[in-house]
């Protein structure tokens, strides 16, 4: 299963570069720190409700808007795959690796 942290980072990160906003640029606009902002983006935050409808409004979205995941394969395809194609790894080290072509897809 894939981290609902990580999705949620990844959706905030998609949303703030379609609108050409840094990181600085949402923690201004949500009342956040960037550094805050940058550790919810990579997933390493369990943000609050609070934290969620701020950065939410940083981005001019709905709450719900943040947790529209537009994924061409489900989170357990990517990983089936990915546990076929690396053999014997720990399935933490295959979430890892999958963590880490998330983050380099941007």
């Amino acid at each position: 299963m894939c981290n609902p942290r990580t999705l949620a980072g990844n959706r905030i990160r998609e949303l703030r570069k379609g609108q050409s906003m840094t990181q600085e640029d949402l923690a201004a606009r949500a009342g956040l720190y960037s550094t805050y902002i940058g550790g919810v983006v990579r997933g390493g935050r369990n943000i609050s409700l609070d934290s969620i409808g701020k950065i939410a409004n940083g981005l001019r979205v709905g709450p719900v808007g943040l947790f529209k995941f537009a994924q061409k394969r489900s989170c357990a395809a990517v990983e089936k795959d990915l546990k076929q194609k690396l053999g014997r790894h720990d399935p933490e080290v295959v979430l890892q690796i999958l963590d880490l072509l998330d983050a380099s897809s941007e």
